[in-house]
């Protein structure tokens, strides 16, 4: 653990370092644990603290805080998703939200005309 707070970068440098046999990625999960680091696309990047414990698929997992403004929750990702995870559950699902069978048909539509608009327009000559 260190008393910095590390670039995504870094923290990932870390955990790779930290990483050794017979149980590599829980050697680094315990190696790690504590680290805090912001994770993130560089745009937008929020305070992660690595944990202790493995994902239930083996990997190393941190918690991350939500971007949201005024959001106090927190969420667990796996490694390979500390650079695109920035909200929390709630906050992840309201923007990406299922469209229904019209809004697909709409999209279609919308699209369709903006080709025919595109390649059906006269020429100048």
């Amino acid at each position: 653990m260190t008393d910095k707070t590390l670039t995504l970068a870094e923290a990932k440098s870390l955990v790779r370092s930290s990483y050794g046999t017979p149980q590599s990625n829980q050697n680094a999960a315990t190696t790690c644990a504590g680290t805090v680091f912001l994770a993130g696309n560089g745009k937008v990047e929020v305070l992660a603290t690595i944990l202790p414990t493995l994902s239930g698929k083996g990997k190393v997992q941190a918690e991350l805080a939500c971007s949201k403004e005024g959001c106090a929750k927190t969420h667990i990702r796996e490694q390979s998703d500390w650079h695109q995870s920035v909200n929390c559950r709630d906050h992840a699902l309201s923007t990406k939200t299922k469209l229904t069978d019209e809004g697909k048909l709409a999209n279609k539509v919308a699209a369709a005309q903006a080709f025919l608009a595109k390649h059906t327009a006269p020429t100048e000559g």
